[in-house]
């Protein structure tokens, strides 16, 4: 019996240790790449893929992967809407991030010179997020 139960625990322990499961945060390792090619440590604020862009609509409905866009480094997004009812702030990735908390207005454009990820939020509305990715 003894026996038994020391091969239960030998098989539930490498089994465990391969699980699959990937609810580790990005940045516990070494980068990896996802399906797209984009590295891994591009995930933020909901955002996982990104499409190209230079525009995001900034309305209650503004939720990833919409606010999720891809440019060049050295491009420009403009964010239209109400920033006085949702004010725009930034939110994770690269800490020298261009973008600044915005509280009025109809209309933000920031340019981004250096590649990165930057993360933006509403400070109002939390689930209001997205990213940038500058390549």
């Amino acid at each position: 019996m003894l026996r038994f139960v020391a091969t239960v625990f030998s098989i539930a322990f490498v089994l465990g240790g391969c699980s699959g499961d990937d609810s580790a945060p990005y940045g516990s390792g070494a980068p990896s790449s996802t399906t797209s090619g984009q590295p891994a440590s591009a995930a933020l604020n909901g955002c996982t893929s990104y499409v190209d862009g230079d525009t995001i609509a900034w309305t209650m409905s503004a939720r990833p992967p919409a606010t999720c866009l891809r440019i060049k480094k050295g491009g420009t997004v403009t964010w239209n809407g109400d920033l006085g009812s949702h004010p725009l702030a930034p939110k994770g990735g690269d800490s020298a991030t261009p973008i600044s908390t915005v509280s009025s207005g109809s209309a933000k454009a920031f340019t981004f010179d250096a590649p990165g990820t930057y993360g933006f939020v509403c400070t109002v509305h939390g689930s209001m997020t997205g990213a940038i990715l500058v390549e």
